[in-house]
């Protein structure tokens, strides 16, 4: 229509620099994909060759063609979607803000005057350092360690106008609806200088308390357990009935491979229907394959580790032989139990409706 066509050619004659233009069409080739997997036919895969070319703004550390690291990826369209929503569709952009964005602060306390100083920056994932942790709860708490910095390395206080004994943190201070935890599993060996991948065994639940991880958690416990002229922070895992901080396994990302290359696949939890029977509904995705999936082999399929596997020869002796097992969580997504969109949604709505 002559309205549509008047539309078009107001916006392109709206002054937009390169950067925003590419990011403009790579919003536009995501949003292609969504509608395809929603409204496109019954049994056909999407062909996503346009999409990986607009990808090419995110300037990823190898060619748009080649395999790059997913957390990478995700991370960088993340923050690239940014740009067209916030200036084209600033509802959209607080919906991104509210369901993937969360605060980190690093605090920084003084042991003469009890001065707090706050920093905080913005994030769309946190990563888990996963060599030598057992599970996800000793990656995320290698994250809030406590430093002390004393004698040579007292941190200057703006109370106290001097270089002081200090206690330095980092914690969680908002979390976000869907929390996305990239595991390190791509590391540097420093004998070698060559890109490594980490195989070892990293466990993870289908639920998770962030409680024990934020500045609220902390502080709310620190009368008993920071002392401030000692140095015991205790960081036990709350269960608490608190379910700001819970949250449920939603989806795992999984590299099967060596740092060079491999092969990425999913197994993502079916939350389209509310009933109870398909609460526990998982399937595989795997290229143009989707599949059932039983949750109950995550641990065989996505923590990592060795395997043992038992060769019975002729004789009748059994040959045991342990190798390291290649694929494995690259990526996990949390979804909170009672999320904050809900609540905000409903009271715009109100809002609106008295408007």
């Amino acid at each position: 229509s002559s309205e549509v066509h008047n539309n078009e050619a107001r916006v392109s004659t709206i002054n937009q620099s390169n950067d925003e233009t590419e990011a403009q069409r790579l919003l536009e080739e995501v949003q292609r994909t969504f509608v395809h997997l929603d409204e496109g036919a019954r049994g056909r895969c999407f062909d996503p060759r346009t999409l990986v070319e607009a990808s090419g703004c995110l300037k990823l550390e190898f060619d748009i063609w080649q395999q790059n690291d997913a957390s990478e990826f995700a991370m960088k369209l993340l923050d690239r979607l940014e740009v067209p929503l916030k200036r084209w569709s600033v509802d959209h952009f607080k919906y991104l803000e509210r369901t993937f964005r969360l605060k980190q602060t690093k605090q920084k306390i003084c042991k003469e005057c009890n001065l707090k100083t706050n920093r905080e920056e913005n994030l769309m994932n946190i990563d888990c350092q996963i060599r030598g942790k057992s599970d996800i709860h000793e990656a995320l708490s290698t994250m809030c360690e406590v430093e002390f910095m004393e004698g040579d390395n007292k941190v200057f206080c703006d109370n106290c106008k001097t270089k002081c004994d200090t206690i330095l943190r980092t914690a969680i201070s908002a979390l976000p609806d869907v929390l996305i935890l990239s595991l390190k599993r791509f590391d540097l060996d420093y004998n070698t200088f060559e890109t490594v991948k980490l195989n070892s065994r990293c466990a993870f639940g289908q639920t998770l308390n962030m409680k024990q991880f934020t500045l609220e958690g902390i502080e709310a416990a620190e009368n008993d357990t920071l002392d401030v002229s000692g140095t015991e922070l205790d960081q036990t895992p709350d269960s608490g009935d608190d379910d700001d901080y819970k949250y449920k396994l939603a989806g795992v990302l999984v590299h099967a491979g060596v740092a060079q290359g491999g092969h990425y696949y999913s197994f993502i939890k079916d939350r389209s229907s509310g009933s109870a029977e398909d609460s526990d509904k998982w399937y595989r995705f795997d290229d143009e394959d989707v599949t059932p999936f039983d949750p109950s082999l995550i641990e065989v399929e996505c923590f990592g580790g060795k395997v043992k596997k038992e060769t019975k020869w002729p004789n009748g002796q059994v040959h045991t032989v342990e190798s390291e097992q290649f694929a494995n969580a690259l990526m996990l997504f949390y979804e909170k139990v009672k999320p904050a969109k809900c609540q905000e949604i409903n009271e715009d709505t109100e809002n609106k409706d008295s408007e």
